[in-house]
């Protein structure tokens, strides 16, 4: 895990209290699967997970990252392919949650969301985890080949008179919802939570998820 920086912790304390007192933000998470996606210059075909790099989502990726955006711009901080420097954001840590996850205290995230009303958009095991409030059913992969009709799903529980909190697991379409959702609609939040949960569901995803005191 890399050391926090007073900017990952600055960061994670803004989010935090966002959160809690219910300021709407959205957050996106550009790690390796969105570059390769971007650039489609990589000689396999689909990520770690299996989400296969579409030639529409890449140019609808590179549309939303070359424009500077007025929401959270997560890049991961580790040194996987990248092409970050090529665009205008101001990033940010996308690994937050999983780096609190590696300190074993993403106990802290689970109470905030317990006052949420979360909705949550992933695959049918994420459904399980106690703080969900409603969940959207999605494919483990690919569910770029059902974009338009997820998407409507969504915005079918937006409320005008209740802030909602979003989260996603869907892959590096994660991004695409998360921008068109917050040009539709600024009063709730959107945020890509990756794979960080996937061990308190049963599923172990990633090397660092075998460590886990859960």
């Amino acid at each position: 895990m890399n050391k926090w920086t007073q900017k990952d912790f600055d960061f994670f304390v803004e989010i935090s209290e966002k959160l809690i007192n219910k300021v709407p933000f959205a957050f996106s998470r550009w790690g390796d699967g969105e570059w390769a996606t971007v650039s489609l210059n990589q000689t396999d075909k689909q990520n770690c997970d299996g989400n296969k790099y579409y030639l529409e989502l890449g140019q609808k990726l590179r549309s939303i990252v070359s424009t500077k955006q007025d929401y959270y711009m997560g890049h991961q901080n580790v040194n996987g392919y990248t092409l970050k420097d090529e665009f205008p954001q101001e990033w940010v840590n996308s690994d937050i949650l999983h780096e609190l996850n590696q300190m074993n205290s993403m106990h802290y995230v689970f109470e905030i969301f317990e006052n949420l009303d979360v909705v949550l958009v992933g695959n049918e095991s994420l459904g399980k985890l106690p703080f969900v409030n409603d969940h959207i059913e999605i494919p483990y992969n690919n569910v770029w080949l059902q974009y338009g009709e997820v998407l409507n799903k969504i915005k079918s529980k937006i409320e005008n008179n209740k802030r909602k909190t979003f989260l996603f697991a869907a892959g590096m379409c994660s991004e695409v919802f998360i921008h068109e959702l917050w040009l539709h609609n600024k009063n709730n939040t959107y945020m890509d939570i990756g794979s960080a949960f996937d061990p308190y569901v049963g599923r172990k995803t990633r090397r660092y998820h075998h460590q886990l005191i859960i």
